[in-house]
Parts: C-alpha cells; sequence; structure tokens
C-alpha cells in the first residue's frame, strides 16, 4: 500500500515538474522576445540619439563610448589618416593651387542693348549665348557663334568662337575651389556644358561634347560693305536676340583692313553683344565683336579676313590624335588650364611635363612613359598605399632572393632628380655604392640624369641633382 501510494505521489510530482518546465520555458522564450524586443528599441533609439547631439565632437564621444577597445584603436587610426591626407591636399593646393582670392558675392546681371530682332533665319539661329559659371552663381555672359563639327567619328564636338572678353572673365574669376565652369544656350533655350580651349588676343574657341543641332555660321562669302551694319547678341537668362545698327564712320578699304584687325563701329553693345557677329544688310558676316569702348560709344569688331585667317591657324593648332608628343603652341596662341586641373597642371609643369592640349584632361586623358610609372613586382613596405597590389604585376621576383640581398638592395637603390630651377629635368634610379670619409654618399647611375637637352654629349653644368629623404 505505501509502495503504492509513494508511486502515485512520484508520478504526480513527475507530471507537475513537466508542466512546470514547459511553463517555465515559455515564460523564458517570453521574457528572451521582450529582451530582443527592448534591445532593438534602445538601439533605434540610440541611433536617433546621435543625431540630436549637438556638435560634431558630441556625436564622436558618444560613438566612441559603445566600441570595444579594439575598434577604438581603428577608427583612431582612420581619423589621424584623414588628418593627414587633408593636410597634404591643403599643402598640395597651396604650393599648386590658384589662389585663394576673395570671391565677391553679387551675381553679375545682363544689360539689354538695341531692340529685339527677327530670330527666324539660319544666320541667327547660329548664335548662341554663353555664360560664365561659379558653381551656381553667373559671373558673365556674353555671346558666341556657330563653327563647323569637329570630327566625323566618337567623339564629335560643336565648336563656337567668341571674344577673348569671356578667357579674361574666367581667369580673373579663378580662385582655390577652381569651380568655374561655361554654359552653352542655344537659340532654342537649349543648353549644355562647354570648354574653353585656344585663344589669342581676339577670339577664344569653345568646345563642347553635346550634337548641337545648330548651323554653322558662313565666312567665305563675298563681302560688300553697304551703308548700315547691324551688331547681334544673345542674352543668356531670356534668349532673346538683341541687335543695333548705324553706318560705319568710315569706308573699309582693302589697304585699312591688311593694316588693322579691329574695325570702329559706332554703335556700342553691352557685354552679352561681345562674340556676336556684326552683318550687314545683304546678311553676310563682316565680323566678330570684340570689345567695346563704352565712352567712345564704339564697338570694335574683328573683320571676317582676320577672323577666319585666325580660326583657320588656330584649326592646325588643335590635335586630330590622341598622340600629343611634343606638343607645343607658338608665340601669341594659349590653352585655357581647364577648371579643376590648375593644381594638376601646375604640378606636371613643376615635374618637367608640358601642358596637355585641349580637351585632354576633360576626357581624363593621361600622360604616358612618365618618371612615375611603375614596373614589374612591387616591393612592400611598411604603411605603403592600398593599391600597392593592384599596381604589382604578378611575376614573381623578390622571392627568388634571399632576405639578406632584399634587405641590401633596398637600402642601396635611391631615386634621383635633375632640377632646372624649381622644373625637374630628368630622374633615374641610383645605386649607393659607398660612403665618402666625410659622410657623403656616393651613388652610381646614368650619365642622361645631367645629360644636356641641346647636345647630348655634354653635362648641364646648370642642374641641380637631389634624392628624396
Amino acid at each position: 500500500m505505501q509502495r503504492e501510494r509513494r508511486k502515485r505521489g512520484h508520478e504526480a510530482s513527475h507530471g507537475d515538474t513537466c508542466e512546470e518546465r514547459i511553463i517555465e520555458r515559455k515564460k523564458t522564450k517570453r521574457d528572451q522576445e521582450a529582451s530582443r524586443n527592448s534591445l532593438v528599441s534602445s538601439i533605434i533609439s540610440k541611433k536617433m540619439q546621435i543625431f540630436w547631439l549637438p556638435t560634431e565632437k558630441s556625436r564622436r564621444d558618444y560613438l566612441m563610448s559603445t566600441v570595444t577597445p579594439r575598434q577604438r584603436r581603428m577608427i583612431e587610426r582612420m581619423v589621424q589618416l584623414n588628418k593627414t591626407w587633408d593636410k597634404l591636399n591643403e599643402d598640395y593646393l597651396e604650393r599648386f593651387g590658384c589662389p585663394d582670392t576673395p570671391v565677391s558675392n553679387r551675381s553679375f546681371v545682363e544689360k539689354p542693348f538695341g531692340y529685339a530682332a527677327s530670330d527666324d533665319s539660319l544666320l541667327t539661329s547660329s548664335v548662341v549665348s554663353l555664360a560664365l559659371y561659379d558653381g551656381d552663381k553667373m559671373l558673365f555672359a556674353c555671346s558666341g557663334v556657330a563653327l563647323g563639327r569637329k570630327g566625323r567619328a566618337y567623339p564629335v564636338v560643336s565648336r563656337f568662337v567668341t571674344s577673348k572678353r569671356l578667357v579674361t572673365e574666367f581667369e580673373k574669376n579663378r580662385n582655390r575651389a577652381d569651380n568655374l565652369r561655361i554654359n552653352v544656350r542655344l537659340h532654342d533655350k537649349e543648353s549644355f556644358d562647354g570648354f574653353l580651349g585656344l585663344y589669342d588676343s581676339h577670339i577664344a574657341i569653345v568646345t563642347s561634347f553635346w550634337f548641337a543641332n545648330v548651323p554653322p555660321v558662313d565666312l567665305h562669302s563675298h563681302i560688300g560693305w553697304q551703308n548700315d551694319l547691324v551688331a547681334y547678341g544673345r542674352a543668356f537668362s531670356s534668349g532673346i536676340l538683341m541687335a543695333t545698327s548705324n553706318a560705319p564712320t568710315q569706308l573699309l578699304g582693302a589697304d585699312h583692313l591688311i593694316k588693322h584687325d579691329l574695325i570702329p563701329f559706332p554703335c556700342p553693345v553691352t557685354e552679352a553683344g561681345l562674340g556676336g557677329p556684326v552683318i550687314n544688310e545683304a546678311g553676310d558676316v563682316v565680323g566678330l565683336s570684340i570689345k567695346v569702348d563704352v565712352d567712345e560709344e564704339t564697338t570694335y569688331f574683328l573683320h571676317r579676313v582676320a577672323l577666319l585667317a585666325r580660326l583657320e591657324y588656330l584649326e592646325k593648332l588643335m590635335p586630330n590624335s590622341t598622340n600629343f608628343r611634343e606638343y607645343t603652341l607658338p608665340d601669341g596662341v594659349n590653352s585655357i588650364v581647364p577648371s579643376g586641373f590648375m593644381a594638376h597642371v601646375n604640378y606636371l609643369k613643376s615635374c618637367g611635363y608640358p601642358q596637355p592640349p585641349p580637351l585632354v584632361l576633360e576626357v581624363n586623358g593621361r600622360l604616358l612613359n612618365t618618371f612615375e610609372e611603375d614596373f614589374g613586382q612591387l616591393y612592400g613596405y611598411e604603411d605603403c598605399d592600398s593599391n600597392f597590389y593592384d599596381r604589382s604585376s604578378e611575376e614573381q621576383v623578390w622571392d627568388k632572393l634571399r632576405k639578406k640581398v632584399v634587405t641590401n638592395i633596398c637600402r642601396r637603390v635611391v631615386s634621383l632628380s635633375s632640377y632646372d630651377g624649381d622644373v625637374r629635368s630628368f630622374s633615374c634610379t641610383g645605386l649607393l655604392i659607398k660612403w665618402h670619409k666625410t659622410g657623403t654618399p656616393v651613388i652610381l647611375t646614368s650619365a642622361s640624369l645631367v645629360r644636356s637637352r641641346v647636345d647630348e654629349n655634354e653635362i648641364d653644368e646648370k642642374l641641380k641633382v637631389a634624392a628624396p629623404n
């Protein structure tokens, strides 16, 4: 009897224990879910709390308090690396960038002139408006005339000729940010970006990779001087074609055209009319408005013969291939440094490299056969740049050499450069063979380091040789 009672009691106790375990397990699961939801809510609230912290330092301190010591060290190294890169970039821009000139907060205001002209002919549709911007702020606006498109294969570029005044304003407004841009607007108000390229003392060429459906101006028609001349210009903001007319002060004979490129025209235009065409009553292009004298109420235009000669001359200087070896410009012709590339171009010049031709930098062209190009398998060192392995070839060389040999090579092989003033003339490699008793290193290298560019059999005594630390 007692045994049966104990058995029944044990079964009852065992049953109660199973039920309690099931209840406890369910309770534990509910507690875990509640804890998980609370944790997620806490994380979300903490993330939201970060955005409400008042300063960058307080947000950084809060984040640093939530990471492990190892993560903290990694973050501190990344912060220090970013500071180092920022300092190097500031030093780079300080040395090679544009001067940090003050930037005016005033925007350019277009001034109309003359009257609103009819805009329904092929000649007037070739008149475009060009605006200079610094970010979203207009700094200058003038007119231009469409030329024939260049190139039969991709990319086909559209070209426009305008007054050199656009280059003057471009250079005057350059600053450390170097964020200037040219915008071209057609007669139908279609607009796209343009790039300043070659220019001389009177005209400048603006090029765009946009296929502009605009007829080019005809500069080969026979000119017959009539009583009245009409100067055209297009406003950038409104797109209105403006015109003003008057008779020339004197008859323009052949002798006068030969001696003088700029012809006075007693009909002043505003800046919006500079770069616009001047035509006669027959509809022939007489010239291009270049500058205006407000006091004398006179516009000076470059006559058609001189304009055509200058355009043909600049056309010969435009490179027609991707091989720009020994590319130079003659006296009187210059190339504008593209916006955003001033520091890069100045750096190239300091290294002894020529300024790239027009449109090379804009299409991400690069300089080949430089002294900085890598070859073969690279040997890494502590704290080398992150793309080290991407630049190295798959050829295994260093593994074939003993460690002592590799160490000696790394200690003895140095880089050498010769300088003509502040401009680098040549760079090559040298081998440290011994130390002089005075403590000066003796380095064996190629004679090309100090070879004269005029006579390769002579040594240029003016060159100075330096090695990096």
